[in-house]
Formats: structure tokens, C-alpha cells, sequence
């Protein structure tokens, strides 16, 4: 009994000890080799309507007063910014959202009649010179389809949701 007992006492230290070292190159490698974090943004607001003049299409979101971010794996970081924050970084460096337009998925309910059952908008768009009413918290973007050569005219979303786009800047970086 007085072996067993060794041997299990002499298993779990060797097994400590791996795991200890382990996670020692593991947190290591993390630090010198983790790979730049990659950032994507979700914007969501109650109203949204899509309109088009002069043949450009346009979204606007309102009211939307902040947008969400997250990471890739394996950084996994969370957070939100104001949107004129957004804004400010949509022009910031080489790879930024004005260098190079951001896709995004658009997806929210058309409502068509207070009757009728509501219909829903869900395309992929390239999302294009965005303007922002601070007073309205209105956000806008020319918008070009992905997918089709159309995009439905709406004049009423709701439930109106932007996934864009990773980027590289980061959101809290300053």
C-alpha cells in the first residue's frame, strides 16, 4: 500500500510539474507570438431605413449613441465606443475603413403594415462615407450591395443590426 500511495504522490507531482511547464511556454509564446487581434464591430439600432437618390443607396440607423466591438480568437476582448468614436478611427492608418470600404451584413425587419406580418432585410453591403447627426444620433452610410444588383428601398426597419467588417486598429488602444 505504502508504494501505491508513493506512486501516486511521485504521478501527480511529475504530472504538476508538466502542467506547470506547459503553461509556462504556452504563456510565453503568447506574448511574444500572439498574432495582431483582429477587431469587428456590431452597430444596432430600434429604427433603420434604406433609400436611395441618384441611383446611390443609403442607410441610416438611428438612434445609435454606441457600437460594440470584439476580437478574433485567440485574443477575445470586448468592449464599446461611442460612435463618433467609430467615426474618428473609420480614417485612421493605411488599413483603415476609408482606405479600404468595410463589408458588412445588414439584417432588420421591413415593416410593411401594421396588419401584415413584418418581412425581413438581410443582404451584405459595402459600407461607404459614413455621416453622423450627433442632435439626431442618426448614423448613415452609402451602401452598396454585395449579393444583388438591387437593394430594397425601405423607408421603415426596425430591429436594425450592422455586422462589419474586421479591422486592425484597435478600438482602445488610443
Amino acid at each position: 500500500m505504502k508504494k501505491f500511495k508513493v506512486g501516486v504522490i511521485s504521478l501527480l507531482m511529475f504530472t504538476c510539474l508538466l502542467f506547470q511547464a506547459a503553461f509556462a511556454a504556452d504563456a510565453s509564446q503568447t506574448v511574444k507570438d500572439s498574432p495582431k487581434a483582429s477587431w469587428l464591430f456590431v452597430l444596432a439600432a430600434p429604427h433603420g431605413k434604406i433609400t436611395v437618390e441618384g441611383g446611390q443607396a443609403r442607410l441610416s440607423l438611428s438612434p445609435l449613441r454606441h457600437v460594440m466591438y470584439f476580437s478574433d480568437r485567440p485574443v477575445r476582448k470586448t468592449g464599446g465606443m461611442s460612435t463618433a468614436d467609430f467615426l474618428k478611427a473609420w480614417n485612421k492608418g493605411r488599413d483603415s475603413f476609408k482606405a479600404d470600404a468595410p463589408n458588412a451584413a445588414l439584417i432588420g425587419a421591413l415593416n410593411v403594415d401594421k396588419e401584415a406580418k413584418n418581412y425581413h432585410v438581410d443582404d451584405f453591403v459595402i459600407l461607404n462615407k459614413p455621416q453622423y447627426d450627433e442632435k439626431t444620433s442618426t448614423l448613415s452610410f452609402a451602401i452598396t450591395p454585395m449579393n444583388s444588383k438591387y437593394l430594397i428601398q425601405a423607408e421603415k426597419l426596425s430591429e436594425t443590426v450592422l455586422f462589419v467588417d474586421s479591422a486592425v486598429w484597435c478600438p482602445t488602444c488610443g
